[in-house]
């Protein structure tokens, strides 16, 4: 499984995260039921959550506010079509809004 998050690098704001998901011979993993939630690594911010929506095989996007510049965590958890479950964590450093 892989995550990016556009823009590159990410910064305060609009963001658009795609996590491509393969199977181990490397084909792409259709029908999953993922979401994905955003959590800064101190406290006093509110979460994010949000359903990760497929948008070709194996690729499933989301749009996210990333609303502080800091260190973030994305977990990316789910059902896979076969009914197994799946959890992956990213870190993300998010810089400040350029103007």
């Amino acid at each position: 499984m892989s995550l990016a998050v556009s823009p590159s690098p990410a910064s305060v704001g609009a963001s658009v995260v795609v996590v491509t998901l393969l199977d181990g011979s490397r084909a792409p993993v259709q029908g999953a039921d993922l979401r994905l939630h955003g959590d800064m690594t101190h406290a006093g911010m509110v979460p994010l959550d949000v359903a990760l929506q497929e948008q070709a095989p194996g690729t499933y996007s989301a749009s996210l506010d990333l609303s502080m510049a800091g260190d973030w965590v994305l977990a990316v958890r789910g059902d896979l079509s076969d009914g197994r479950k799946l959890v992956r964590e990213f870190p993300l450093s998010v810089a400040p809004a350029q103007p």
